[in-house]
């Protein structure tokens, strides 16, 4: 009996570990078939908050800090920004961040030790994500010793709402002459219906609002900073189709309407989640939808930056629905869409400077606004020759005039004219007088060659590659 009995308890003991075994066996299958939530990219700094706060940070790349989304600078005209940096991780404790809810406002502050822990990690881009919040109003304040210290390592901070996403680098917060203990808050708020309907009344016929009115601003102890040396990267949610022609408004002060770009952004899962802009001021902003009157760009190469130089009033068209983007530009008509894309105004001197254009000529108070700005010259015999077709090389040398005219800077010895020139094999075809503007703007990736090898100086150039040169030209600017 005794013997049987503990066969028996020994059987029972090697049954319940049998059973044990094969339930962990079992729960462990169950869990991988579970889809795993979505998580922070690899390798990022996560502040989490109990009130659906969190901060994820991304390490820095190679390329340092900059605008836009935290990467390498103001972006070259025709190239994406860079996507914020990436690399090491590191999860932070509740008692990094406070989340407080006041009056329809989510107030964030965010520790200096939480940043600490942050830069000890080798991460500078913080991401606070407050995407479940209730109210109007998400307000984030950082320590400005913090601030500058994300400053000294290149980085940026971005703070997520359900109305918009800003990235701003934390090298263009300027918290000169802030106190030891002040604060930078980053504040993003969904304008209340009554400012709305006062900005719909305004409204011209071809633009339709899409989703909220936000109003993003920066202070350093409750200065409000409005101007950067560094674009900030503003995304705007809405839910648009990506073949419609939508873009980024800015509402001024006095309510009038300036776009100021937009590309399509999209979540993990493909879905499009609104409008990114690349800014230097911050305002009230919306997406909109622009109806174009241009019925022949359609498939065109350059068509979306045909929509928004005519959103922003710039390019007009040849007849009432044609742009004939293929079509060649006079000298005259590239000065006026330079006057126009300045914003200088119109002059009309009582003599004319030029005997071929007429106080009666459409364009004759532009080009006097031109040659008095420094930016067109004439070509000879006191000749302005308005209806003669530019050339790539003409456009390239009022191009740097602009430039000039704006106060840019540019320093372009004569070995640069060398090595930016080099590629192309018809170098020797560019004027004397042309190949340092040509370097120029090739340096300042204002202009291309028509192909890797060839500039072509002495061809017309088309309306189409005029739109692209102005638009690159006012972001070189800081203008757009």
């Amino acid at each position: 009996m005794f013997f049987i009995d503990i066969l028996c308890k020994g059987g029972y003991l090697v049954l319940r570990k049998v059973i044990l075994k094969t339930l962990v066996l079992s729960i462990a299958l169950i869990l991988l078939t579970i889809p795993a939530l979505a998580a922070p990219p690899t390798g990022s700094t996560v502040i989490s908050n109990q009130l659906q706060g969190t901060i994820v940070v991304n390490p820095a790349s190679s390329g340092g800090g900059g605008g836009g989304a935290g990467g390498g600078g103001t972006p070259k005209p025709g190239e994406q920004p860079p996507a914020p940096p990436t690399g090491g991780s590191r999860v932070i404790s509740d008692i990094d961040m406070k989340v407080e809810a006041r009056d329809g406002t989510a107030i964030v502050t965010v520790s200096d030790e939480g940043i600490e822990k942050v830069l000890r990690q080798g991460a500078t881009n913080a991401v606070i994500q407050l995407k479940d919040i209730e109210g109007i109003q998400a307000k984030v304040s950082v320590g400005t010793a913090s601030i500058e210290k994300l400053a000294e390592k290149g980085g940026s901070i971005t703070v997520e709402s359900p109305w918009a996403q800003i990235t701003v680098d934390a090298g263009a917060i300027n918290t000169k002459g802030a106190g030891e203990n002040a604060r930078v808050s980053i504040n993003v708020k969904q304008v209340e219906q009554q400012e709305v309907a006062q900005v719909l009344e305004k409204l011209p016929e071809n633009l339709k609002p899409v989703g909220n009115i936000v109003d993003v601003t920066v202070a350093v102890e409750n200065t409000a900073q409005t101007a950067f040396t560094k674009r900030i990267r503003l995304v705007v949610a809405a839910r648009v189709e990506e073949s419609g022609n939508y873009f980024v408004y800015r509402i001024n002060d006095d309510g009038t309407l300036e776009c100021v770009g937009g590309e399509i952004v999209k979540d993990a899962g493909g879905n499009v989640i609104g409008l990114s802009a690349d800014l230097n001021h911050l305002s009230k902003y919306a997406v909109m939808k622009f109806e174009s009157k241009f019925m022949d760009i359609s498939g065109h190469w350059a068509k979306k930056d045909i929509l928004f130089m005519e959103a922003r009033g710039i390019a007009r068209g040849t007849e009432e629905s044609k742009f004939s983007p293929q079509a060649s530009i006079t000298r005259a008509q590239f000065a006026a869409l330079l006057v126009r894309s300045l914003g200088i105004q119109e002059y009309r001197p009582q003599e004319a400077t030029f005997k071929d254009v007429k106080p009666g000529d459409w364009s004759f108070g532009a080009i006097e606004a031109a040659y008095k700005a420094g930016i067109v010259s004439g070509i000879a015999a006191g000749n302005f020759a308005p209806d003669k077709n530019i050339t790539r090389q003409e456009m390239a040398v009022m191009m740097v005039r602009a430039m000039e005219y704006k106060n840019k800077t540019l320093n372009v010895a004569d070995s640069d004219i060398g090595r930016l020139l080099g590629s192309f094999a018809d170098k020797s075809s560019i004027a004397a007088w042309a190949d340092k503007a040509v370097a120029a703007c090739i340096g300042e990736g204002i202009m291309q060659g028509r192909t890797t090898t060839a500039f072509a100086p002495n061809e017309n150039a088309t309306r189409a590659e005029n739109v692209i040169v102005l638009k690159r030209l006012l972001m070189n600017l800081g203008l757009i």
